[in-house]
């Protein structure tokens, strides 16, 4: 199914020209029935259900890595590779944001010794968890930056019943702990077991 921009043709009848009007239309209402609700119902048509992107930088050769801001408009959203994924991205006339972090998740056998769990894209930050399952404790929380290749990530101290500090069960590589683009940890003082995370960042 194509488009017929040659339509309608002058030098043909209103009959000759009535078979190529109905494919337009048809085009029409199957192309915007990818992204929107078109036909559908009176409160339904015209919005949209869902909306599907290509990667901006690379519709074209030599285009750029970020769109302009049309004339007259106040923003465009858009998506573009960035840590090695494709991810959503927002601009105004203020900054360009990534809207859409990517993430990362697996498990992992906890030992009391530095270890390598994952290694981050470089110049990215972003935050951590770590479980003892999906709805077991939050053993860890915190936050990480890669930058130069080198990955600093910290715990964030926990609260018991509001007023007492928990000892941090694990601490993160930073400073001559660090090793690479790596989110490093070891335990404190609980038991070597499987642990899962889930770590999400944004470029910097």
């Amino acid at each position: 199914m194509v488009w017929n921009s040659n339509w309608p043709v002058g030098t043909q009848s209103v009959g000759q020209n009535q078979s190529t009007g109905a494919a337009n239309t048809t085009y029409i209402e199957t192309t915007q029935n990818k992204d929107h609700f078109w036909n559908i119902g009176a409160d339904q048509d015209g919005y949209h259900r869902k909306v599907s992107m290509e990667n901006f930088a690379a519709t074209a050769i030599g285009a750029p890595d970020d769109p302009t801001i049309p004339t007259g408009l106040e923003g465009v959203i858009y998506l573009k590779t960035t840590s090695g994924t494709v991810q959503g991205f927002y601009r105004n006339a203020a900054n360009i944001y990534q809207f859409i972090p990517a993430f990362l998740t697996d498990s992992f056998d906890l030992t009391s010794s530095y270890q390598n769990v994952v290694a981050v894209p470089d110049e990215t930050y972003g935050q951590f968890w770590f479980f003892t399952d999906d709805i077991g404790p939050n053993l860890a929380f915190g936050y990480f930056k890669a930058a130069g290749g080198i990955c600093q990530a910290w715990a964030i101290p926990q609260f018991i019943g509001g007023s007492i500090t928990e000892t941090v069960p694990l601490t993160f590589g930073n400073g001559d702990k660090a090793s690479g683009l790596n989110i490093r940890v070891k335990s404190n003082w609980i038991s070597p077991q499987k642990l899962q995370y889930r770590i999400v960042y944004w470029s910097i």
